[in-house]
This record gives C-alpha cells, structure tokens and sequence, in this order.
C-alpha cells in the first residue's frame, strides 16, 4: 500500500490531449505564447514568449529559428500532449514579420514537424486567432503539404 502511494507522488499529470485531426491554435506574442484547441475560449497551455525569439520585442518579428523550432517541440509533446503530425495547424503570429520569415515558419512546421495543414494568421489576440473572421489589415494564409 505504501508503494502504491508513493508511486502516485511521481506520477506527472497528463495534460488533456486533443483529438487528432482536431485543430491545434498556438498564438505567439513577445510576451506569451498560448496553445490550445480551436474549440476553447481560454488557452489549455500558456508559458512566458522565449527570450530571444523575437528581434524586436515591440513588433513581434521573429528571427531566432533554433528558439521557434524548440518552443514548438515543447508546446507539441510537453504543453498539449499531441503529436504534431495528426494535427492541423493555426499559428497566429504577430503582424510584421517578412515574406522571408514566412518562408521560414513554413519549413520548419512542414519539415520538422510534418504537419499536414497550417493557417498562418498575423493577430496579437487569443479570441481572433479562433474565429474566422478577419478585421481589415489583417492576414490569414492556408497552406497544405504537397506530399502527402
């Protein structure tokens, strides 16, 4: 009986895993990064942005790629508990970020983690990153893997 008690004390919760296919919305601003599912009003996981990702904090422009690829490896197997291959994919980043940043983004989610479907949409807010609807100024870009 004290074994089994004991082993409950080492036990790590498991988050809640999203089903698969489901939608997984990550947002990133320079102060937070949320993940969740698209069907939550409020975030399943939230964590400090990582120092560094950004360039310009004021902005949002990323350009610390080795930092995007391990906050995404994090948010995928440690923050949600899915895996990146049977989600499809919305990431809101902020807006400003260039065509080569986007080249980038792209690279790394589709080669490194294989996702088969991703939106990029450029908003700084939890509720707009879920809906659809886009406010003028906005962007939001679908893109597909080709070899699947």
């Amino acid at each position: 009986m004290l074994i089994a008690v004991i082993g409950l004390l080492y036990v790590r919760p498991i988050t809640a895993q999203i089903e698969p296919g489901r939608p997984v919305v990550i947002l990133m601003t320079p102060q937070f990064i949320y993940a969740g599912s698209l069907d939550s009003d409020l975030p399943d996981y939230e964590t400090a942005s990582i120092e560094g990702l950004f360039s310009n904090e004021n902005h949002g422009k990323i350009d610390n790629w080795f930092a995007f690829e391990i906050m995404l490896q994090g948010i995928f197997y440690n923050g949600l508990n899915v895996r990146p291959e049977g989600q499809m994919l919305i990431l809101a980043i902020p807006p400003g970020n260039n065509r080569d940043a986007w080249l980038q983004i792209v690279s790394i989610i589709f080669d490194r983690f294989k996702i088969p479907e991703l939106y990029i949409h450029e908003t700084d807010a939890w509720d707009k990153a879920i809906t659809p609807e886009l406010t003028p100024g906005e962007k939001l870009y679908w893109i597909a893997r080709d070899d699947l």
